[in-house]
């Protein structure tokens, strides 16, 4: 059972991650790029569709696959058996979980504020930061690594990917505006 309950929980600090990343990566990139909160949000939303099925179908097949491949060698289904549409539910539900956290301070935005871009860029920065903080203390229960190596290796990777897509962003507006 403690093998089943580190399986979902290994899927969900995998989807999570990429959720965020993602997600806050669009973003980034966005924001970089001076596209308007409207454009961000329909690029956030099409990414949950887009990635999080994507990353559900990938886990599914590849689940399936590593199961048959270890039935057909050793001739027995494996003692941690987790049914591969229960793996690629947990990475789907993370994902949607952790992806939101990004795009959550644009969301209340377009319903009740009226920030201007920089603030909103930082608050979700934070929030993002949180998730990140988050992520990694789960993911010390699975990868048995001491707790400030594991957040500090997940912020620090996140932090890294967001530089780059924001960087892109900016990048990308002043070579298209000339």
């Amino acid at each position: 059972m403690r093998q089943r309950r580190e399986k979902f929980l290994w899927e969900f600090v995998y989807g999570g991650i990429d959720g965020v990343i993602t997600t806050f990566a669009v973003v980034a990139w966005a924001t970089g790029g001076w596209l308007p909160v409207k454009v961000i949000l329909i690029l956030g939303f099409a990414n949950l569709i887009a990635d999080g099925v994507s990353m559900s179908v990938g886990n599914y097949l590849s689940t399936k696959a590593e199961y048959a491949r270890y039935q057909k060698e050793h001739g027995k289904q494996k003692t941690d058996y987790v049914p591969p549409a229960y793996t690629a539910l947990a990475t789907l539900i993370s994902f949607i979980i952790v992806w939101f956290v990004p795009l959550l301070i644009y969301v209340l935005d377009a319903i009740w504020f009226d920030f201007d871009t920089t603030t909103l860029f930082v608050r979700a920065s934070v929030l993002t930061g949180l998730a990140f903080i988050f992520i990694g203390i789960a993911k010390t229960t699975v990868a048995k690594v001491p707790l400030l190596q594991s957040v500090l290796e997940t912020l620090g990777l996140g932090t890294v990917a967001a530089f780059l897509a924001y960087y892109v962003g900016v990048f990308l507006e002043k070579l298209i505006a000339g």
